[in-house]
């Protein structure tokens, strides 16, 4: 099984699929995932708490750290 944020990447990457993600996301954290979020409210409130991010291996990060 793979993790969020390796699903999250093969998504940007046009590889994933945005249903699956969303199905896991949910049942990982029904603390923070609605049952009606989309997947962008989804990957947001993932992003604020640090479970996924957009920096990936050989992208520099943008502004300061």
């Amino acid at each position: 099984m793979k993790t969020l944020a390796n699903q999250y990447k093969l998504i940007k990457e046009n590889k994933g699929h945005k249903g699956v993600f969303l199905k896991e996301a949910k049942r990982q954290f029904p603390n923070l995932i609605k049952n009606n979020s989309t997947f962008k409210e989804a990957s947001t409130i993932l992003k604020q708490k640090g479970v996924i991010s957009e920096n990936f291996v050989g992208t520099p990060m943008i502004g300061n750290p």
